[in-house]
Parts: C-alpha cells; sequence; structure tokens
C-alpha cells in the first residue's frame, strides 16, 4: 500500500489521477493506455496483483499498480485515496472488473450467484461510491461504468450475469440523476455498454455451448472500445452503446418481450454458427501457434553450438587483437632503439666531417 512518503510520483500529471479496475488484461489494460495517452497518470488496478503490475511495466512511468478486490468497500475507498494521493487529484474512476458466468438459472449456485453479485454489482457500486467521496468536494470527476449491452437485455445462459447489470445500469443512471438533482454539474457517472469484446474472458469460452448468446452480436476490438471511453470522457453522457445501431434493436426486444421470445430460437441458432465459425478460426491460430513452438524449440536447440562457435571466434578475434597491439608495441619500440642508435652514431662523426 502507498504511503505518504510516495507522495510525490504522479503530481505533475496534465489531467490527474484515473484508476481503473480489472486492468491486468483485455479491456481494462486498453482503457488504461488510452488514459496515459489522454494526458492521465494511472492507477493499474485487479485483483491479481502480477497482472496489473504487468500492465503496470508495460505502460511505462505514468502508471502504477496495486491488487483490489472491488468487492471489498473499504479497500476501493483506500484505492481511491491512494490515486488522489500519489496522482494530485482523482479525475477519472472506471469499474471494469467483472465475471461472466455460465449456465441456466437453475444451475448457478448460492456462492457463484453471491460471487457475481458482489463483483459485477456491488463491485461496480463501491468504486462509484468511493470516487464520489472525493469527487464531489471537489466538485469535478468522471466515473465510467462498464456495464455492456447485458444491463439491457439479458439472454439463454448468462441470466445471472444480466441480472446484475441490469443492476449497475440501474445504479449508474440513478446515480447521474441523484448528482443533478444535488446541484453537482461538474462530476459525472456513465455507462458503456459494448457488445461482445474479444478479450481473454471471451476466447475462453468459445467452447461453451452456453456462452452461444456472447456470439450473437458483433465482436469488438479492446482498442475500439477503449476509444469509445474516451469520447465519453470528452463528452459526458449517461449511457452509451457500441455500436450505437444495437441500442435501438435490443431496446425493442426489451419492449416487446413476446416478439423477442419468438425470434429467440433463429438469433440463437444464429450466435451457435458464429462460436462454431470462431471455434475453427482459434483452433487454426491455436494450430499454427503450436507449430510455430515447434520450431522455436528446433531453432533453440541448435543455437546452443552456434553461440558457442560465435563466442569461440569472437574469442579468436580479440587474441588476435591483443597479439596485434602486441606486435606494433614491439615493432614500435625496435624503431625506436634504431633512431637512438643513428642518433647516438651521429653523434659520433667529427665535427670536421660534419
Amino acid at each position: 500500500m502507498a504511503t505518504e512518503e510516495a507522495v510525490s510520483d504522479f503530481v505533475g500529471s496534465r489531467l490527474g489521477g484515473a484508476l481503473v479496475t480489472g486492468a491486468g488484461r483485455g479491456l481494462g489494460r486498453e482503457i488504461a493506455r488510452a488514459l496515459i495517452a489522454r494526458g492521465h497518470a494511472v492507477h493499474v488496478t485487479d485483483i491479481d496483483l502480477d497482472a496489473a503490475e504487468r500492465t503496470a511495466t508495460e505502460l511505462g512511468d505514468c502508471a502504477f499498480a496495486s491488487a483490489l478486490d472491488v468487492s471489498d468497500e473499504e479497500a476501493c475507498r483506500a484505492a481511491a485515496s491512494i490515486t488522489a494521493l500519489r496522482c494530485g487529484s482523482l479525475a477519472v474512476w472506471v469499474n471494469n472488473a467483472g465475471i461472466l458466468p455460465l449456465g441456466y438459472a437453475w444451475e448457478n449456485d448460492a456462492d457463484e450467484r453471491r460471487l457475481t453479485f458482489d463483483v459485477n454489482t456491488f463491485g461496480t457500486i463501491n468504486g462509484t461510491l468511493a470516487a464520489l467521496e472525493l469527487m464531489r468536494p471537489a466538485g469535478k470527476g468522471h466515473v465510467l461504468n462498464v456495464v455492456s449491452l447485458a444491463g439491457i437485455v439479458t439472454a439463454p445462459g448468462e441470466n445471472l450475469y444480466a441480472a446484475t447489470k441490469h443492476a449497475s445500469m440501474a445504479f449508474t443512471i440513478g446515480t447521474g440523476l441523484d448528482l443533478k438533482s444535488a446541484g453537482i454539474k461538474g462530476v459525472h457517472v456513465s455507462a458503456l455498454c459494448p457488445d461482445g469484446i474479444w478479450t481473454p474472458m471471451l476466447h475462453e469460452r468459445v467452447d461453451d455451448p452456453r456462452a452461444a448468446a456472447s456470439w450473437a452480436g458483433t465482436f469488438l476490438q479492446p482498442e475500439e472500445v477503449a476509444n469509445k471511453a474516451m469520447g465519453i470522457l470528452d463528452k459526458p453522457k449517461p449511457v452509451t452503446i457500441v455500436p450505437r445501431w444495437r441500442g435501438p434493436l435490443l431496446r425493442f426486444f426489451d419492449a416487446f418481450p413476446r416478439v423477442s421470445t419468438k425470434l429467440l430460437p433463429v438469433v440463437m441458432a444464429d450466435a451457435r454458427r458464429k462460436q462454431k465459425r470462431w471455434k475453427k478460426q482459434i483452433l487454426e491460430w491455436d494450430g499454427r501457434w503450436v507449430e510455430q513452438q515447434k520450431v522455436n524449440k528446433d531453432l533453440a536447440v541448435q543455437f546452443p553450438p552456434i553461440r558457442k562457435e560465435i563466442e569461440s571466434v569472437k574469442a579468436l578475434v580479440r587474441q588476435l587483437g591483443r597479439l596485434q597491439e602486441t606486435y606494433g608495441t614491439q615493432r614500435m619500440q625496435e624503431a625506436q632503439r634504431w633512431l637512438q642508435a643513428l642518433e647516438s652514431s651521429l653523434g659520433d662523426i667529427p665535427k670536421e666531417l660534419k
């Protein structure tokens, strides 16, 4: 944990400090990268400290890392204070940490239900309130909650996930209304709702038929969504859906559940086909990677003898250089002795002969 002696590290950051949860990989890492490019110093947090530190190291001198369990309210408040202490202020807090449980509603046990709400919903609430404790007195700041499209509409196999995201969406919009009602104009709370993002969380589920709904829409790259996040910070608004065209479609399904129920078999069949295509593509990529690893292994076996020969040649060149230096020194010394002898001989010549 940072102490007061470590205050000065990032105070000079142009736009103040930013904290990103779940920034050890995927979207969180790219948002942290974009925030640094925007001019912030970034507190990279993740429940996996090693992942957070790798990201911070990759991002350079404007980032620092710590472990953060977003389900711990006090830990979130401490993280906010550390960010403000080390960066001079807390300008941005991004609630990105989340988990994606799969299965029908009756398949998720009590521990899984509790954990999912603790991370996805209470993590968002804890982070938002921790940030607002510092932003409200300052009269400025922005909390950005990554809610996803699951905050608008649910899907088979992801019911628990959608329930937590619906709650996060309600809390995000409601908190924004509270700020406006209280007359606090410089502090913003926004929801970012992207479609599926090609991150490790989704990659790891390409072989799970329960995750088919995740393949129903458009896949986005983390960098693309991170750029949208920066746009929200530049021009705050309550809810941003990425891509934009998905918004009206999903709101239509949400408003007319009977229609969406009838269309569900068609949508899911298409999603399963997409999932199978992605699985095939990933297997091809993985196959190429395995082949490349074999090549690398073969080269690794061949390289040591080659390196040994190179070192031998280098040693020989160094030895020849030393011999040449020694030989050159000897010849120089011989020339000096010859000149001295010649000068001595000339000194013995009678004056009348000179």
